[in-house]
């Protein structure tokens, strides 16, 4: 994940469209540890674990999103 998230930010895996990136809040640390780096990038967002409708609402409101849990 150290190498593949900062890629994911940048848009590297998506065709060059910076997704918003959101995190559960449960996420494990050694994936919340790169959210300061990402966010130089993308927006990164925080939701509760496992709320499948915010993160549905989210996923209305903008084009390309990634769920980090």
């Amino acid at each position: 994940n150290m190498s593949a998230l900062p890629l994911l930010a940048c848009g590297a895996f998506t065709r060059g469209r910076k997704p918003v990136l959101v995190f559960d809040r449960f996420a494990h640390a050694t994936l919340a540890y790169h959210k300061p780096v990402m966010a130089e990038d993308a927006d990164v967002l925080q939701i509760r674990h496992n709320d499948i409708e915010e993160l549905e609402g989210i996923c209305r409101k903008h084009a390309c999103v990634a769920y980090i849990c």
